[in-house]
């Protein structure tokens, strides 16, 4: 697999995983709200309700997510192995910042001081390469 391929994948992982953990959370409200049965992961055995049965299957359903945001976080995980093992620094920093948090090039740009977006592409395609002569 070439490099840039793996990192897009990586990309798209870590966009995943930001939604997976926002959509987690999402249902961890709603469980609160509906149910005074429910403290964190636990929700008391005895459910005698239609609200406590909902609230039991909105956990369920976190856990579930739960599984799928350890799949990507496993990606992410193996990518920073990855980049870390660049001896340069700039392209472990670019390769970063582009790809796992999501930066756009002008943000890049200002943060390491880049003359132009240009300067951006160039550094993020050697560190690519870099990239691909360690996989």
């Amino acid at each position: 697999m070439r490099a840039e391929d793996f990192m897009e994948e990586v990309k798209r992982a870590e966009a995943e995983l930001r939604r997976l953990t926002c959509t987690q959370s999402h249902l961890r409200e709603l469980a609160t709200a509906i149910s005074p049965n429910f403290s964190g992961d636990r929700v008391q055995t005895t459910v005698s309700s239609k609200v406590e049965n909902a609230t039991v299957a909105l956990v369920d359903l976190a856990g579930d997510l739960n599984e799928q945001a350890q799949k990507y976080a496993a990606l992410v995980r193996k990518a920073n192995e990855l980049i870390s093992k660049i001896p340069q620094k700039n392209f472990r920093w670019i390769l970063t910042a582009f790809y796992i948090m999501g930066w756009n090039p002008t943000a890049i740009r200002e943060l390491m001081g880049f003359n132009d977006a240009k300067s951006v592409y160039r550094c993020r395609k050697y560190a690519l390469r870099e990239l691909q002569k360690l996989m």
